[in-house]
């Protein structure tokens, strides 16, 4: 069973994909050397607004950014 926009819906299926977490790989892309801020878990940390980065007309998306 899941809940879409707030009706429960019952759904028969053979197999079931769970995801529970997700790992940016950005150790070796150079991040460092090109001035843009990482978090502790390896994440480019961006203006959730605007997704800027710490370098200057640098911006970033996805699952290498947090949330």
């Amino acid at each position: 069973m899941y809940c879409l926009q707030g009706e429960a819906t019952e759904v028969e299926a053979d197999v079931v994909l769970v995801a529970t977490g997700r790992k940016p790989f950005t150790d070796k892309l150079g991040l460092d050397a090109a001035g843009v801020e990482t978090n502790k878990r390896g994440q480019v940390v961006v203006d959730m607004h605007t997704y800027a980065t710490s370098r200057p007309g640098v911006f970033a998306i996805g699952d290498i950014v947090e949330g």
